[in-house]
């Protein structure tokens, strides 16, 4: 099951939408675990952040997740896929959260 490290975001809103301007790190790692798709469940997600405290109990209902995919190059110069997950606000697409894999080194 693949660790996360939580951030929030400071980002502002532009006419051309949200632009992060920083990430924070709140020092919660979270488990998630992968579907058959090679994603968390989103509703797994916003309960795991609901648990740990990361979002309010009265944010349900009020947060979507968004699945970004990039490559990540690894010590050695290889490639591997990822993602990173994004909570936003429903009403007005403002990110709140992301979650960023955390790379264990491969067991030999």
């Amino acid at each position: 099951m693949p660790t996360h490290k939580v951030l929030s975001i400071e980002a502002w809103n532009s006419p051309e939408g949200w632009t992060h301007n920083q990430t924070f790190d709140t020092r919660n790692d979270i488990a998630l675990p992968l579907g058959d798709d090679g994603y968390p469940s989103p509703r797994v997600v916003l309960k795991e952040l609901r648990r740990i405290g990361a979002l309010s109990p009265s944010s349900a209902g009020k947060c979507r997740v968004e699945f970004q995919d990039e490559l990540v190059i690894d010590e050695q110069g290889g490639c591997q896929d990822s993602y990173n997950v994004e909570v936003l606000a429903r009403s007005n697409n403002e990110p709140l959260l992301l979650l960023q894999p955390i790379y264990q080194p491969q067991q030999e």
